[in-house]
């Protein structure tokens, strides 16, 4: 256990080495949050003007709340699943000893849009699904347990699938299938590479609450500073947002590769990481 644990601190380690050399991946995840807000916000009003999330009766969403909330979810996942893929481009090729830039990560998912569409589709289904389950168990706390054990067991077994969907062009499935084949060889590694990077930004996040409380505490005296300092925990907040996106990317890109090819991107084994230690 405590093995793991020091490999899942050396591939976090890894990745943010991965992305000092190529820090413009930051920029990936927020374009990406930009569109979502934009997509968010125009849908959700578009819907809510037309009275989509008032129910039949008045009271709790209706069919057609649960239909603008899928159609939302898909847009949404199409534009995560996209620049997530552009990650994932950019970190192979950093892995393979290339030098990415951009363009390289936007037109490998531009190639595989049609994947990506089917994916989020597939995936904004499952979201739905899991949103009516959660709505239906608020008030059993044995049932939220159980769908939120669920929900872990679905992000585990697709925590592969885009880059499969990137690298092998295959339908979402059939991603899937992959998927969980190759979440079998790495469970470890991903699982406890994935809750060291969460830790690690968890704290960093905390970071921000020192900005905002003295703007909470500085409105007293002058608004504009007060603000001033908010707007810095704001913006601390969504930069380090996309450097954990970025991060998780380049994470899954590499547990991928050695997965997927039996080879250790050389950014895992300059931390100490051997391929045989990896192993299942």
């Amino acid at each position: 256990m405590f093995e793991r644990i020091a490999r899942g601190w050396s591939l976090t380690k890894a990745s943010f080495k991965v992305l000092s050399l190529d820090k413009e991946m930051v920029a990936l995840p927020l374009l990406a949050g930009v569109l979502q807000i934009i997509a968010v916000v125009a849908l959700g009003l578009g819907a809510w003007g037309l009275g989509l999330f008032s129910g039949a009766d008045g009271g709790g969403l209706g069919l057609a709340g649960y239909l603008a909330i899928f159609a939302i979810y898909v847009v949404v996942y199409a534009i995560v699943i996209f620049f997530n893929a552009a990650v994932i481009e950019m970190a192979t090729i950093r892995f393979n000893g290339g030098d990415p830039v951009l363009k390289d990560g936007l037109r490998k998912s531009w190639s595989r849009i049609g994947r990506i569409l089917q994916w989020a589709v597939v995936a904004a289904t499952v979201g739905i699904i899991f949103r009516i389950l959660r709505d239906q168990a608020k008030d059993n706390i044995l049932a939220r347990i159980l769908v939120s054990f669920l929900e872990f067991g679905w992000n585990v077994a697709v925590f592969f699938v885009v880059p499969v969907l990137v690298f092998q062009d295959v339908g979402p499935f059939d991603a899937i299938k992959g998927s969980m084949g190759l979440m079998k060889r790495s469970w470890g590694e991903s699982l406890t590479g994935v809750a060291t990077t969460g830790i690690i930004f968890f704290f960093l996040g905390l970071l921000g609450l020192v900005p905002f409380f003295l703007g909470v505490l500085a409105m007293g005296a002058s608004v504009v500073l007060g603000v001033a300092f908010i707007a810095v925990a704001v913006v601390y907040w969504i930069v380090l947002s996309a450097v954990n996106s970025a991060v998780d990317g380049i994470l899954v890109a590499g547990l991928y590769k050695w997965a997927n090819e039996g080879t250790l991107p050389q950014a895992f084994s300059d931390q100490g990481i051997r391929a045989e230690n990896l192993a299942w």
